[in-house]
Formats: structure tokens, sequence, C-alpha cells
């Protein structure tokens, strides 16, 4: 998909905004949001010009405002109206809500997603001030006082508000296009607000190469809490510069200039989908992924891994009617590992493999998942037959 001239500019899109500073919530019945989205509308005080932004704030389902207890880590996006609703979208829905949501239902806890929306200016709003190619409809970018609205403005006032985990560790910025060069630019000059960086398909191609190479190589990484968790990520289809096959052949040296400056290899994971194109729905994809590298912990994983596998099991789907071939797994998703129990001797063993009972028998079957040091059990009942 090719727009404003090249695939990497990606489009631009009006909205229409409420007062200023007064949050509306927006109804969720005319699209396809789920969980709760509100809206607000701030002044954006880094430009004299009198502009502002609309900023939509999803909160999962279940989100609870006067619970103080329960706090959630919180993610900045660009091109809020292509994040949670096909009704608002100009270009496609990232469906970052429903992706979440199935992640709760999974035994995650859940987290809070600010959307930016674009604007006329987006191209502008979303540069880096770095050089440019020759070329480029980048006249006067402005992505360091854009980052600072985020960080300043937008932040501060989402902190207030919402029950958030403001912290670095808890807190990224991502986008894809544009909306992925400007995240990889605010990472790195705001490390110790954005922990996390989610950046798809980063428009580097549009500048100088030797230039943000050079930068990246002036920068230091070796302190502690100077680096953010990264997430790289581009498609692989088409031919050129500008191209996703473009973005692609530019991470690489990306990645190199990051660790030759103390970036540390586990903090950054770059990944290129050869088929994907340069549109929202391969970043729909994508996403989940992304999310849950970068903001599972284990015990995360050990939550959803367990609740995963007694959803996968408890039915019966594929333990009812044992026959005394079946072998369980020692190994699920998010890198767990289960051992297995019986309430009857000699059914089963630790390794999950059956033996052939010597009569029918219902019985309680235990399993016990293990993520790193964080260990969940789960228990339920197979019927056991003798054929």
């Amino acid at each position: 998909m090719l727009r404003t001239g090249a695939a990497i500019l990606g489009a631009v899109a009006m909205s229409v905004t409420p007062s200023v500073g007064v949050p509306a919530q927006a109804s969720n019945a005319a699209g396809s949001v789920v969980g709760n989205l509100t809206l607000a509308t701030l002044a954006m005080p880094q430009y004299a010009d009198g502009r502002t932004r609309t900023i939509r704030i999803w909160t999962p389902p279940g989100y609870e405002p006067g619970d103080k207890s329960r706090r959630y880590p919180v993610v900045y996006m660009h091109d809020g109206q292509n994040l949670f609703d096909a009704a608002t979208s100009f270009a496609g829905e990232w469906e970052v809500d429903e992706s979440l949501a199935r992640l709760m239902e999974n035994g995650y806890r859940g987290a809070i997603v600010v959307g930016v929306d674009n604007s006329a200016d987006r191209l502008n709003e979303l540069s880096p001030p770095w050089p440019r190619n020759a070329g480029t409809p980048i006249t006067a970018p402005s992505g360091d006082k854009y980052v600072s609205f985020i960080v300043n403005t937008v932040k501060p006032y989402v902190d207030a508000r919402f029950n958030t985990q403001p912290g670095r560790d808890t807190t990224g910025i991502g986008g894809s296009s544009m909306g992925g060069i400007i995240s990889f630019y605010a990472g790195l000059a705001y490390p110790k607000v954005f922990g996390k960086v989610m950046a798809f398909s980063p428009s580097f191609p549009l500048y100088v190469k030797t230039d943000y190479l050079d930068r990246i190589a002036a920068m230091d990484f070796h302190q502690s809490g100077a680096s953010p968790r990264l997430y790289l990520y581009s498609g692989g289809a088409g031919s050129g510069a500008m191209s996703e096959n473009g973005i692609a052949k530019s991470l690489p040296a990306v990645v190199t200039a990051l660790k030759k400056s103390g970036f540390p290899a586990a903090q950054v994971k770059s990944r290129v989908w050869d088929i994907a194109s340069h549109n929202e729905g391969f970043w729909a994809e994508e996403f989940p992924t992304a999310f849950e590298w970068l903001f599972l912990s284990d015990s995360d994983r050990a939550d959803i891994a367990a609740t995963t596998l007694a959803i996968d099991y408890a039915d019966g789907d594929s333990a009812a009617n044992v026959t005394g071939d079946l072998q369980l797994p020692t190994k699920w998703d998010y890198r767990a590992k289960v051992s297995w129990k019986s309430s009857a001797p000699r059914v089963i063993n630790a390794r999950g493999r059956f033996t052939r009972p010597s009569h029918p028998q219902q019985v309680m079957l235990t399993a016990t998942v293990a993520v790193g040091m964080q260990v969940r059990t789960r228990t339920f009942t197979v019927q056991v037959l003798v054929r």
C-alpha cells in the first residue's frame, strides 16, 4: 500500500475534538471498542500556534476507577484513530483492545493504552529532528516537541486521572511507520520515562543513514536504565528504499550500532515478516507478540500459560476418554514447563504419560506450571477408559 507517495509516510486524518481539557466518555456502541474509551482534548504548549490534540484513553474490561489498589502499565501510541475502533480508523484498525482483552481472558492482568490522534501536520510531528534524504515531504520536523507533549503534558494528565503504574518499567511507547520512527527516537531521548519501545516499520530510509547511525554510536547505553526494551519489526514486501523491504534492510545496521554502544543484546528484538506489507492489518497481527515480549513478566507468563492449559484440557477436548496412550504436554506456551500428578495412583507419571488403567475411572489431574521461578497449579477432571 502506498500513501502520500511513499509507503513509509503513512496517511493523515483530521478528527472532531471535544472542548480543550474536558474529557468526554466515548460511546462504544457506535464502533467496535472492547473495554472503555475516554476521549480528551489537550492543549499542546510545546507549539506556539495554539494547536490541540485529542487523546484516547483505553481502559481494559473490569477497570474500576475507584480501585486504587489495582494499577496498570501504560502504552502511549500514535495515530490514535486507528488503534481501537474501525469506525474512527482511516486506514484499518490495530485491534489493540481486542488483543489485550484476549490476553486478559487467559489470565493477564491488563494494561491502559493511550492513543494520541494524528493531525494534518502528522509527518512533521512524527519526525525526529534528523537530516532527511532528498525528496522527502518532511519540511519542518517537530518530533522533539511532539514527544515532549507526550512526556510533559499527556503522561501527567493520564497519571493524575487513571490508575496507572507510572514508572519507566511499566511505561511504553509505540507506533508504526512515522509512528515507529518517533517511538524509537522517544525511547532513546527519554529512557527514564519509556522502558518499553514498540517500533513497527520505522521510517529509517527517509533519513540520512550515516547521521542516525552516528547519533546512536555517540550514545552510551552501558549505564543501568539507559536502554529501554526495544522491539523492532518490519515486513519484507515490496522493493525499493521506501518499501517494507527497504525498512527491513535498514534494521540490521541499527541493531549493530545499538549493541556497539552498549545496548544489551537481551533488550532488543528485531523481527522481519517477509510477506508483510505496510498496513494496519499486519501491524495488528504483530501487536500481541510485541506486547507480550515487551510487557509480560514471568509471573504474567505463568498465569497465562496455566490458564490456557486449563482451558484446553479442562473441557475434556484433549484429555477426556483417555485410553492409555495419551501424552499430556510437558512444555506449554510462554516457555512454561509442566509436571503432572493424579488423584489415582499409577494413572499418570510426572512427564504426562498415562499408563493403561485396569478399569474405567474418573481421576483428578493436577498440572504444575513453571515459568522461571513462577509456579502455578491447575486441577481438572478426566474420565479414563479401558479399550
